[in-house]
């Protein structure tokens, strides 16, 4: 083996550049051969019951393992910020279902110190999905609040 290495160093160092490439070439091959290894030796011990390996993977060299953080996440329905408590109101005084221009026109006329275009209004209520919803051919509604859609006033929804 150290015969092989030897051969490779002064092929490495060779004035000829295809004896160079070959020699990297050579290298580069070897590392990837080390890599299949390492693959097929977890294959073969296979997989365990829950669909995980049984075998860990081994580490790659150069790169420290770093610790995953995770922040549970707030549900969006749960806001109780400015905006979603404005859109309750505007939807519920309104009465019915609003098209985005007519909810993003109320918005704008209740809160004038909160200047949004229409498309980070749209954004807004986007992140809000479960507060509020769309309803198809009808506009956002409160997603609470019952929908009366005939002049008997029966809710429907």
């Amino acid at each position: 083996m150290d015969d092989m290495k030897e051969a490779l160093d002064k092929a490495a160092s060779s004035a000829d550049q295809a004896v160079r490439n070959m020699a990297l070439r050579y290298r580069e091959m070897q590392q990837e051969f080390t890599q299949y290894e390492a693959f097929f030796a977890i294959y073969k011990q296979g997989v365990g019951i829950n669909g995980s390996a049984t075998a860990a993977r081994p580490p790659v060299k150069g790169r420290t393992p770093v610790a995953k953080v995770t922040t549970p996440a707030q549900p969006r329905a749960d806001r109780t910020d400015s905006f979603s408590v404005a859109m309750q109101t505007i939807l519920t005084e309104h009465g019915q279902p609003m098209k985005l221009n007519e909810l993003h026109a109320a918005y704008q006329a209740r809160t004038p110190d909160d200047p949004t275009s229409s498309n980070t209004f749209r954004q807004r209520l986007i992140k809000r999905r479960g507060m509020v919803v769309l309803i198809e051919k009808r506009g956002w509604w409160w997603a609470d609040a019952p929908l009366v859609d005939n002049a008997e006033g029966e809710p429907n929804g």
